[in-house]
């Protein structure tokens, strides 16, 4: 993300953000740029981190599911190795 106060904003500003006098730019995750008033700005940033953090916890919770799975399959198949004798 990058930011930076700018003066005439030439993107996406949205209409009570184009009254004032000095607009932050914010980039999020799809590479839209943003021109923001500061407390749309705070909340576009608390969105973008918030975004970022269930991605992650999304990918946590999946990577465990597969370790999970794998030790699984590990115990059936020394199970039915033990079962078969």
């Amino acid at each position: 993300m990058s930011l930076m106060s700018i003066k005439n904003p030439t993107l996406d500003v949205c209409e009570e953000c184009s009254i004032e006098a000095m607009l932050f730019r914010v980039d999020d995750y799809r590479k839209k740029t943003h021109h923001l008033c500061k407390p749309c700005f705070e909340n576009k940033l608390n969105t973008i981190e918030d975004w970022f953090v269930n991605l992650q916890l999304s990918l946590e919770g999946w990577y465990e599911d597969l370790e999970l799975n794998q030790r699984w399959d590990m115990v059936n198949d020394i199970f039915d190795s033990i079962s078969q004798h």
